[in-house]
């Protein structure tokens, strides 16, 4: 059996890091990755965003003989989704298609999942609710973690499309005990 990539992605109050740090709880012999962006919208901040990113799946590839699973809370597809939405003034569309291919050169050594978190408005509005903060000068709100996660979804559907070797999933979290949404990811994960 192949050892696991799984990133998890979604739009902000959706539960990324409760649920990555669930599912490290869950997983021997597993690394969470938390790599920020940068909030730096020029073309130097593009290429340091590029670079790290190459750098965290190059570390993943290099690590391959290891028997070490990787969850990334985040990747390479935030920058995608905050540059179509319009958060950043370049497009990062070549670059994801390079890390695109990366990604998919390390489903031969590795069972890569994408997973899309969900939930409702009225979920987002209850969880936006806290203190949390800001990040591009984006306010935490309903309207605004419904447009990005319109987009995760999106790039979701292309990846899965594009690169049938991806695992890809969308996991509702709306009402949900963080424990029973990990769960249902571990179950995906070990049947696959």
């Amino acid at each position: 059996m192949k050892n696991k990539v799984i990133i998890i992605e979604g739009a902000q109050g959706v539960g990324k890091g409760t649920i990555t740090n669930i599912l490290r709880e869950q997983m021997p012999y597993t690394n969470l990755l938390r790599l920020s962006g940068t909030s730096d919208k020029t073309a130097e901040g593009k290429n340091k965003v590029y670079n790290i990113r190459v750098a965290e799946l190059d570390m993943i590839r290099n690590s391959r003989f290891c028997d070490i699973n990787f969850i990334l809370d985040r990747s390479y597809l935030s920058e995608v989704v905050y540059c179509k939405i319009g958060y950043k003034d370049y497009t990062f569309e070549e670059e994801s298609l390079n890390l695109n291919n990366f990604l998919n050169e390390l489903t031969n050594y590795y069972d890569v999942y994408v997973i899309v978190l969900t939930a409702t408005p009225e979920e987002f509005e209850k969880r936006l609710k806290r203190d949390k903060p800001e990040f591009l000068n984006l306010k935490f709100n309903p309207d605004s973690s419904i447009r990005q996660q319109k987009a995760y979804l999106e790039e979701m559907r292309n990846l899965k499309r594009t690169y049938p070797a991806i695992n890809c999933y969308e996991v509702p979290t709306s009402g949900r005990d963080p424990y029973d949404i990990a769960y249902d990811i571990l179950s995906v994960v070990r049947r696959d």
